[in-house]
């Protein structure tokens, strides 16, 4: 071969090699372009899948969330509604764990029935104190708690600022409060719940490391993970959207920039261009392991942020076989808190869920389950288990089939507990069935119309008091059922117009029924306005009064009647309660008893009209007259307001309400205390008369006996020598015969009528004679006599020479009673005897006092202590300070003597 051929065989060998070297070069950069491709696509497809999942959590977050508040506020709502009210420290004590168990509230409080905002809590971050709100001057949250009325549920604000900066919106669930005839609003609880910090409270950091989440509510948007930072790569957003309790919500979840170079393999392009240069099987395997590391360490995030996403879940994920009872493949950990058994139980099928679930919803919860698979979309349940302590949970459940790559099929899902919700909405569904009754069943009218006042409904009453049928007053203009067209006129001003406030007192107005008939009706009428505050209608009570304005007249006759009787009564008239208080006292016990009516009326009667002592027969002779028994002729000692006694004769009998039961009793007295005086004064009267008669008889037969026998005893004296035993016996003779004369001297004086000398005297004067006397016979006994009467006038009228021996029988009995040294304490005072101005005089002594007995006794005639005392001394005193018209007491001094108080009065006629 010629060089020249040589040479352009070589330049066509190179050219063929440079081309097939291009060639391969180039398959192998296409090959490695399809396989980029492809795994650019995964990449894509994972980054999709995750950034859905994403939302799809931050979703459910939420609405659990706002679910479990509204939960937990309707349970504060449900004790607020409760017979036995909460006290202001329960209320701040359960707000305050709503607080610390729920964060991102701003204030929680009760707003009343005139929708004021009472005892409203901070979070204690906040300091700025809450103000006393009244909602009527905030359409947004007027229109909410409208809005919870008017659905009797639960209602939510739009966005609205909050007192302390950022975005928020309120929360009011109504109160309802229950009564004998079946319940009654009592306001709402209301609460304010920052957007901020609730969506920070409830979505995990973890969760959100590779993405920024936007929420917009109702076209607002309120919040983003980052607001600092400009938003992009919009190409990869993902969007959602839900409603929540009337609230449009948007999510807008966003991969960042980070996450993305990070899954999307960075160094994938690079790695290309260098397998091209270098060889496409190097490029394939180096390509091959970065993307295998890339992907693991992907997964290996990705079920990490799966795991904190289902441990923050309130339930339980689930992966199950389709077949009989769902064995379970795979559990999240909240299986413990739904079912009460743990993951390791559920996974190696020691308990099946099938055999979980209630008998009565096992073969409901099939049929529904294989329905959904069938035609191939996602299923919700709600049904019951039966937790491992034995009790029943509601749970709510969605899932679906999902492809397996073994011959049984699988179903996936996720299940959470909802007792309380479901409880919560079965009370309000009752209390709804409760409402929709007492409406029906109310006796009332209650009607209601639209905003050019035509009835719109009619509940039975309306049918019932006007005489239409069902139905027939429906769009009819409401004048037809006033009786006076001036009254339907002032009604529109007052109460039913679009501006009217609301109006709840209650008025009186004349109706017409269908048959033309005219009744009076009391009225209570207000408008109805929907949850933006907006006037849609008014409503009417109207109750037929016709009855009872003539019961009410038929009343008040007898009740003037009966008035007239009892206060010209000349008789005590009382009305007492079962419980003794006093219901009615007339004129004539306001002056036998000194109490006003005033006063009387509702004081207890035993205690204000009757000694201590008195009260339990008291109290027994009332039960019997409320069992059904009339009584008469019962005589009690009442105590009148001044501290004295009167004696009343009553007669009872018991009263009766409407149905015959017995609400107390009355009794009618008369005053009989001056009778009892009188007849008291003639019983002993006539006894001092007979005893006068006999012992003046007494006295002078044995006077003439004693005379004989101290002759006698004179005229033995002449035989019998002093000293002798004889001489003994004659004197113990002559000292019975002295003694039977003191004796028979005494009980003339008790008998014998008091006849007085009265003078004007000085009481010191008196009782000194007596107390000189008394010392002089003493024996020389050390003996001190005390006077309190500095400044005081002891002028007296008074018999002086009987008072004297008063004294004297006082001070003698003191000597006998005290050792030495005798101190007898002599005290003036003023006093009153039946209003008239008198004098009291206490003697006091220093000895050992009286006993009960003796105190009880001691004015008694022949009762007496001493050895040689005739027990005549205190009876006689009695009789002559009686006399005087005055009273003698006896009874203990503070210090343990005896004391008397001799009460006189000053100028006796």
């Amino acid at each position: 071969m010629s060089p020249k051929n040589h040479d352009k065989f070589t330049i066509v060998a190179g050219t063929a090699t440079l081309v097939y070297s291009l060639l391969a070069g180039l398959g192998v950069a296409v090959a490695v372009a399809m396989v980029w491709y492809i795994l650019d696509g995964l990449e894509r497809a994972l980054i999709d899948r995750v950034t859905e999942s994403t939302g799809r959590g931050v979703e459910a977050l939420i609405k659990n969330d706002i679910e479990d508040r509204v939960t937990l506020l309707s349970g504060l709502a449900h004790r607020w509604g409760q017979p036995a009210e909460l006290t202001r420290a329960e209320w701040e004590a359960a707000v305050r764990n709503i607080f610390e168990t729920q964060p991102g509230y701003e204030a929680i409080g009760w707003v009343d029935t005139s929708l004021h905002v009472r005892w409203p809590l901070l979070h204690e971050v906040n300091e700025t104190p809450v103000p006393d709100l009244d909602l009527r001057s905030r359409p947004r949250a007027l229109a909410a708690a409208q809005a919870a009325l008017d659905r009797d549920n639960v209602a939510f604000t739009d966005p609205l600022d909050s007192i302390h900066g950022g975005k928020g919106f309120g929360i009011y669930i109504p109160v309802y409060r229950p009564t004998p005839d079946g319940r009654k609003f009592d306001g709402l609880v209301g609460s304010v719940l920052l957007i901020d910090a609730l969506l920070e409270s409830v979505l995990p950091a973890d969760l959100l490391a590779e993405h920024e989440v936007i929420i917009s509510i109702n076209g607002q948007t309120l919040f983003r993970t980052e607001p600092e930072r400009p938003t992009t790569n919009q190409q990869w957003a993902k969007h959602r959207r839900f409603k929540l309790y009337d609230l449009n919500w948007q999510l807008e979840i966003v991969p960042k920039t980070e996450f993305l170079l990070d899954a999307y393999s960075r160094f994938s392009k690079t790695m290309l261009a260098l397998l091209v240069i270098l060889s496409s099987l190097a490029a394939l395997t180096v390509y091959s392991l970065l993307t295998s590391r890339g992907r693991a360490r992907q997964a290996r995030d990705t079920a990490r942020r799966l795991d904190q996403l289902l441990k923050n879940l309130p339930g339980m994920a689930y992966r199950c076989q389709d077949r009989e009872h769902w064995p379970m493949v795979f559990v999240s950990d909240g299986c413990r808190a739904l079912c009460g058994y743990n993951r390791e139980e559920l996974e190696t099928q020691r308990v099946l869920w099938g055999t979980l679930i209630h008998p009565e919803d096992q073969e409901a919860v099939k049929q529904d389950v294989q329905l959904s698979a069938a035609e191939k979309r996602p299923f919700q349940l709600v049904y019951r288990i039966r937790h491992r302590d034995g009790g029943d949970r509601w749970v709510w459940e969605q899932g679906q089939r999902v492809p397996s790559d073994t011959a049984t099929e699988m179903l996936e899902g996720f299940i959470m507990d909802i007792t309380e919700r479901v409880t919560s909405r079965r009370e309000l569904a009752k209390e709804k069935a409760v409402l929709q009754t007492i409406v029906n069943g109310v006796p009332d009218a209650l009607i209601t119309a639209d905003m050019n006042r035509k009835v719109t409904f009619g509940n039975p009453g309306v049918h019932q008091i006007f005489g239409y049928e069902d139905g027939e007053l429906d769009g009819q203009p409401t004048s037809v059922l006033y009786a006076n067209p001036q009254d339907f006129e002032r009604q529109g001003k007052e109460r039913f117009n679009k501006d009217a406030g609301k109006h709840y007192e209650v008025t009186e107005i004349n109706w017409r029924r269908k048959n033309g008939e005219t009744f009076t009706g009391e009225t209570v009428g207000t408008v109805i306005r929907d949850g933006m505050g907006e006037s849609i209608g008014f409503l009417a009570l109207i109750r037929d009064i016709t009855d009872r304005k003539l019961a009410e007249a038929a009343l008040r006759e007898r009740e003037n009647h009966y008035r007239t009787v009892v206060e010209t009564a000349g008789s005590v008239v009382l009305c007492v309660s079962t419980d003794f208080r006093i219901l009615e006292f007339n004129p004539e016990a306001e002056r036998i008893f000194g109490y006003s009516r005033q006063e009387a009326l509702g004081a207890h009667v035993l205690e204000l009209l009757l000694d201590k002592e008195l009260w339990a027969d008291t109290a027994a002779v009332a039960g019997e007259i409320l069992s059904g028994k009339t009584l008469r002729g019962f005589e009690l000692t009442c105590r009148t307001r001044d501290g004295g006694q009167r004696i009343v004769l009553f007669n009872a009998t018991r009263l009766l309400d409407a149905n015959d039961q017995p609400i107390g009793h009355i009794s009618v007295g008369q005053d009989i205390t001056e009778l009892k005086l009188a007849q008291d004064k003639l019983v002993q009267s006539e006894r001092l008369t007979a005893m006068g008669q006999m012992i003046s008889s007494i006295a002078h037969e044995s006077r003439n006996a004693l005379q004989r026998i101290q002759a006698g005893v004179d005229m033995l004296k002449l035989d019998i020598r002093d000293g002798t035993e004889a001489a003994g016996d004659l004197a113990q003779i002559a000292k019975a015969r002295s003694d039977l004369q003191t004796l028979l001297d005494g009980m003339r004086d008790f008998a014998a009528p008091v006849v007085l000398d009265l003078q004007t005297c000085n009481l010191r004067d008196v009782w000194q004679r007596s107390w000189r006397n008394v010392v002089q016979l003493g024996g020389g006994r050390q003996a001190e006599l005390v006077e309190v009467i500095e400044g005081f006038d002891l002028q007296c009228r008074i018999d002086s020479f009987r008072i004297e021996q008063i004294f004297r029988n006082l001070i003698e009995n003191a000597f006998d009673a005290c050792a030495d040294p005798v101190r007898i304490t002599i005290a003036c005072t003023d006093g009153k005897l039946e209003n008239v101005s008198a004098v009291s005089i206490s003697v006091r002594d220093n000895g050992p006092g009286l006993t009960p007995e003796q105190q009880d006794r001691i004015f008694e005639a022949f009762y007496t202590t001493k050895p040689k005392g005739t027990g005549l001394g205190m009876a006689i005193a009695m009789k002559t300070v009686k006399a005087h018209h005055g009273t003698l007491v006896a009874g203990n001094s503070e210090t343990g003597g005896a004391e008397f108080v001799i009460t006189l009065p000053r100028n006796l006629a």
